[in-house]
């Protein structure tokens, strides 16, 4: 319902460019990408962090990206919008965690 899936059956994360420093600083183990996130037809840039590690030919990256749900015009139940919801408002944040594998040749 949040999503109006009917209306907008996908989201779309689209991956721009990797930053490769953090805080200023050159890391082989961690690093951030840019990414235009689309939910509901609305983009926003989204800059997610994670971790990138090699064992033998496997890379894994593993990450999070947090996401604030009213900026995609999600407002259902959302204190920022709706004041006396008490017990009734529901969290504007939602996180998704990540994990790929890849194989190198």
């Amino acid at each position: 319902d949040f999503f109006f899936v009917d209306s907008f059956p996908h989201s779309i994360l689209e991956i721009k460019h990797d930053i490769l420093m953090i805080n200023g600083k050159n890391s082989p183990d961690s690093t951030q990408v840019n990414t235009n996130l689309t939910i509901r037809g609305i983009t926003h840039k989204q800059i997610i962090n994670y971790e990138l590690l090699q064992t033998d030919d496997i890379f894994t990256a593993s990450g999070s990206i947090n996401i604030d749900r009213t900026d995609y015009n999600i407002r259902y139940g959302s204190g920022k919008f709706f004041n006396d919801l008490s017990d009734k408002m529901i969290y504007d944040d939602f996180s998704i965690h990540f994990k790929i594998y890849t194989l190198s040749k």
